[in-house]
């Protein structure tokens, strides 16, 4: 079947009994990297037998996820999903079927021939969807965005004639000389020298203006 002619990228076989963590976790991490997901109670549709929605599952889908526990193990629904994957591609050269190891357990030989993603350690699970989400054809999982810090835009010169107005917190000085009146932001040593250059323009503009009267 080629692959533009599939409807999710990935069908999840899994026991009922380990739905707590395939919900709240895989489910949402897989979706959260852009898969589109098949998921019994969600995309069966109703009043079709089991068998049929099974098969349509595994048909349709470009890979069949295995959730391996004791619990699969010894079901016989996940038994024949394996069965359905394992039609398809019976020697895993188009990796129809991908096995997620959650706990160890006995396994055909189908199955324990395959390379399977290990989530039986939880310290290395992060880096093992990762793994997981890449084989699959998602996104990635994109980590949380770091915080990134905040640095304030450097203040722009006053325009000619204008003066750079103070802002809350800042420590303001004012020079005076006869009619000017010169304010200006004080933030160190680097702006002593525009000080200085708008300190000249007041004095200069005050000079201009007595002479006037």
């Amino acid at each position: 079947m080629p692959d533009e002619s599939y409807t999710w990228d990935v069908f999840i076989s899994y026991s009922h009994k380990d739905e707590d963590w395939v919900y709240d976790e895989l489910l949402l991490r897989l979706e959260g990297a852009g898969l589109k997901v098949c998921i019994d109670e969600r995309d069966f549709e109703l009043g079709v037998p089991a068998l049929v929605n099974m098969e349509r599952a595994v048909d349709h889908s470009r890979h069949t996820l295995l959730v391996l526990t004791p619990r699969w193990a010894s079901s016989e629904w996940t038994d024949f999903e394996v069965l359905l994957a394992g039609t398809g591609d019976p020697v895993g050269r188009r990796r129809k079927t991908i096995p997620l190891m959650l706990e160890k357990c006995d396994l055909p030989t189908r199955i324990s021939m395959l390379t399977y993603a290990d989530f039986t350690r939880p310290e290395k699970r992060d880096r093992t969807f990762a793994r997981l989400i890449r084989s699959l054809g998602g996104r990635g999982d994109a980590a949380p965005d770091a915080v990134a810090e905040r640095v304030a835009p450097e203040p722009s010169p006053p325009a000619p004639g204008r003066l750079r107005p103070a802002t809350p917190g800042a420590s303001v000085s004012h020079y005076s000389s006869g009619a000017a009146t010169l304010g200006c932001l004080v933030v160190g040593r680097r702006d002593s020298a525009e000080i200085s250059i708008l300190w000249s323009a007041a004095k200069t503009e005050a000079k201009a203006a007595i002479a006037s009267r």
